[in-house]
């Protein structure tokens, strides 16, 4: 489950300002890596998962994803056409 789950799924839910209390971990920190815009280290996975009371692995990070070009958007599409075209299929 994500950072945001886990707080949410508690009996009482906690902020994020409560959860960098708990942890230690800076709130802004923490919306950045809900938003999936960090992908914090070891350290921080730990303080998070043991202010939200659970075992690390049982968080799931989602870090920054590469970025792609719109020119790699259409070229895929491009690409999906093509193979789509081979197998008959319009």
């Amino acid at each position: 489950m994500t950072v945001r789950e886990a707080r949410d799924r508690r009996k009482k839910p906690l902020t994020q300002e409560e959860l960098a209390d708990k942890s230690g971990v800076d709130q802004t920190y923490i919306s950045l890596i809900e938003r999936g815009l960090r992908n914090p280290s070891d350290d921080i996975k730990r303080k998070l998962a043991k202010a939200l009371g659970l075992a690390p692995s049982r968080l799931r990070f989602s870090g920054p994803q590469p970025e792609v070009s719109l020119d790699q958007l259409s070229d895929s599409a491009g690409q999906n056409e093509s193979v789509g075209d081979r197998r008959g299929v319009a």
